[in-house]
């Protein structure tokens, strides 16, 4: 209750609005703050192809790292799901990509990064943005970059009340998943090729070592049914991606002979090089080769092999091994 005042006094009256103003409608709840980004980001870039969607964590305006910021990333995954992107790549795979691309990003993400992320990744979207720390509050501004184009396809704001619990993540520092603490930073140990078995849909490969000459990778892989005899198909589009991002197809493949002497062309029969029976515990070896490759120091940090299974190839799978060292 206020006493003693004049209303016909401007300045009382001007004192009375502000003491019973209620606060500002523009802030929002952490929660409802990302959401809001989400829906507003999806609006912003309207009827464009959704494809494929990476999610950085936000940095600070100062391009400091916080919980905060890779929280709302996190949070903003079930938000763009909720809002019809159906294809969003993982945190511990994006974590794990910004070490080894070596990218240290310094507040708003560029058109640069973008593109090596999501080369990468093999993302259509990047999303990024900042957070800025105000009193009673916290101002979120997004954007969202086409990989392809590098460009800015929409943006979104917004603004968090600063509650205990946003006080709390802002005060701590982020850790990636599998790092040190520095998203940017490559914390990672090479993996030597033929240590590590990787399985998908009843069928194990093995890189068993991968060999540099001048530009030229040339892999051998064993490859192994568990399960039941199988028919593998390894695809063309299995890949290598250097320290830039950039992404090298397979230019020869094939299982059991000189991948000198065979080569993968567009149109060839599904049962080709990249095919074989294989009789269930029984390994066999293939070969892949990559050209035009620019490796840096002695290794690698993805190399990818994409496969189907089944005379028509309807079961789809990939294998990644990362931080390859070559010979």
């Amino acid at each position: 209750m206020i006493v003693g005042m004049k209303l016909g006094s401007s300045g009382t009256l001007i004192l009375l609005l502000l003491l019973v103003a209620p606060p500002s409608r523009a802030q929002k709840s952490l929660t409802d703050g990302v959401d809001e980004l989400a829906t507003n980001l999806a609006k912003s870039y309207g009827d464009g192809k959704r494809g494929r969607v990476a999610i950085v964590p936000l940095r600070e305006l100062g391009g400091g790292e916080n919980l905060l910021g890779t929280y709302i990333a996190e949070t903003l995954t079930n938000s763009f799901f909720d809002v019809g992107y159906r294809d969003i790549v993982e945190r511990q795979m994006l974590d794990r990509a910004l070490q080894e691309l070596k990218l240290s990003l310094t507040g708003m993400i560029d058109a640069d990064s973008a593109k090596k992320i999501g080369k990468f990744l093999h993302a259509d979207l990047v999303v990024g943005g900042t957070m800025t720390d105000l009193t009673g509050e916290v101002s979120v501004n997004c954007r969202m970059f086409s990989v392809e184009t590098g460009q800015v396809v929409a943006v979104a704001t917004t603004k968090i009340v600063k509650d205990d619990s946003v006080k709390s993540m802002l005060a701590k520092r982020a850790t990636a998943a599998g790092g040190n603490g520095e998203i940017g930073s490559s914390g990672a140990e090479p993996e030597p090729a033929g240590e590590t078995d990787q399985e998908v849909e009843g069928i194990s490969f093995r890189l068993k070592s991968c060999t540099r000459r001048g530009t030229r990778v040339d892999c051998e892989f064993s490859v192994k049914a568990l399960d039941a005899d199988a028919q593998v198909h390894v695809s063309r589009s299995s890949r290598l991606v250097d320290a830039q991002g950039n992404e090298t197809k397979t230019s020869f493949l094939s299982f059991g002979g000189d991948p000198n002497r065979v080569r993968v062309r567009v149109g060839e029969p599904t049962l080709g090089p990249g095919s074989i029976e294989l009789v269930r515990g029984i390994a066999r070896t293939g070969h892949l080769r990559f050209e035009g490759v620019e490796v840096t120091g002695d290794q690698v940090p993805l190399i990818e092999i994409q496969f189907s299974i089944g005379r028509y190839g309807l079961v789809k799978g990939r294998v990644q091994f990362r931080n390859v060292r070559m010979k």
